[in-house]
């Protein structure tokens, strides 16, 4: 018995939504979140945590690393 054609788009169709959705660690508010003062948590990828994590970094830091997909982790220049 093969499926009619509606079925099978119905099912295809409901698969693509699945895979666009975030996984579990990504649909929480770790992204969104941040502190009053704009910045996001010290990154775990800065070493001895002396970075920060931001969408983009000041005039005074450096890239020094990825905290995230397009969060870089920032660190102030020497």
């Amino acid at each position: 018995m093969v499926p009619s054609r509606k079925t099978f788009c119905l099912i295809l169709t409901l698969f693509s939504i699945l895979a666009q959705m975030p996984s579990g660690c990504e649909a929480g508010l770790e992204y969104s979140q941040s502190f009053p003062g704009g910045e996001f948590a010290v990154c775990e990828t800065c070493r001895l945590g002396r970075g920060k994590c931001r969408k983009s970094c000041m005039e005074d830091e450096t890239v020094v690393g990825n905290c995230k997909l397009n969060i870089f982790c920032c660190r102030r220049r020497i």
